[in-house]
């Protein structure tokens, strides 16, 4: 049996280590494997994050990225011209059709990587002289395409996947409506432009009447086609410049840029009555309370932009509903 001191010691040495004020000795080698795999993996999320911010900074700059690449393939054949076989430099064209693809169509992409292989080619024969081309640097370009070939065709799944992910991430999948991250998104651009030109700008607040009565009486199914069905009508029936979202639930909101009093009456006017042809046609028992509030000076904060035409229509709600209430906020 050992002595109690050595026992205490042991205690005294559990409790620095859960307090970090002793040092690691004893901790099991699988503490350290676990660090190291961290580590590695905080690395990979690293190099990960740089590649996705490089090829988004391609697809903000298009133009600036496409000629970048062209400047690069031409500097890429005029120093494979200069050493001629002494260095391949076929794969050097890679940057290039990977920028091109990102930014471009997937024909534009297999078009550039056949230029650049034939290019190579170009350069081998015009060193060459009067000597014909090899079967193997014909077989080194064609591999080099094929190459190119698998490289667009992964890159062009990543794009579509990636695109899917950002439109999912902005888009309501029941109504395909904007979902409220992307409002305040919008909103935040329009807040801007409405101060910069002195424009107004003007929110309606939407919240539907009676929707729990319907989802209890009919099923959830039913509520998520009335939902749907809202989302229809919002599209079809506001300008062009609008934006109408589903702000979660049964609530939604219309942004709308530039409109005064009058226009914006007159856009919701039309909201309103396709939402009530539309309810009447499938006998849902709901209405629509709604504060629309139109801002001539534009607040300081989206949130402030909101919270306003919300209020509103809470008060449409508690004092009557199935109602439109208008402010004007000088």
């Amino acid at each position: 049996m050992r002595p109690r001191a050595a026992l205490f010691g042991v205690k005294r040495h559990k409790r620095g280590l859960c307090l970090g004020n002793k040092p690691r000795i004893g901790v099991p080698l699988r503490h350290a494997a676990v660090e190291r795999a961290m580590s590695m993996r905080s690395a990979f999320s690293l190099e990960s994050l740089t590649l996705d911010s490089l090829l988004d900074a391609c697809q903000s700059h298009r133009s600036r990225a496409v000629v970048a690449s062209l400047a690069l393939a031409t500097v890429v054949a005029v120093l494979d011209y200069w050493t001629g076989d002494r260095f391949p430099l076929m794969v050097c064209y890679l940057p290039c059709v990977i920028v091109i693809c990102w930014v471009s169509s997937l024909s534009v992409a297999v078009s550039f990587a056949m230029a650049c292989c034939t290019g190579w080619l170009i350069d081998d024969l015009l060193h060459l002289g009067n000597e014909t081309l090899t079967t193997a640097e014909v077989w080194t370009a064609v591999t080099h395409l094929l190459f190119f070939l698998v490289i667009i065709g992964m890159l062009v799944r990543l794009r579509a996947a990636q695109e899917r992910e950002q439109r999912f991430a902005r888009v309501d999948g029941l109504t395909e409506l904007i979902n409220s991250r992307a409002f305040r998104e919008i909103a935040e651009r329009e807040v801007e432009r409405a101060r910069r030109s002195g424009l107004p700008l003007a929110v309606a607040y939407i919240d539907c009447d009676n929707f729990k009565e319907v989802n209890d009486t009919y099923g959830h199914r039913e509520g998520d086609r009335l939902l749907k069905a809202i989302g229809q009508s919002m599209q079809e029936h506001v300008r062009v410049t609008d934006t109408p979202a589903r702000m979660g639930g049964d609530e939604f909101a219309i942004l709308l840029p530039a409109a005064t009093r009058q226009d914006a009456e007159a856009v919701m006017q039309r909201v309103r009555e396709r939402l009530s042809v539309v309810m009447k046609q499938h006998e849902w028992p709901v209405t629509f309370s709604i504060g629309v509030v139109v801002y001539e000076t534009v607040p300081e904060s989206v949130d402030e932009l909101i919270h306003g035409s919300d209020l509103l229509m809470y008060e449409v709600k508690r004092q009557q509903k199935d109602a439109v209430a208008y402010k004007l906020c000088v």
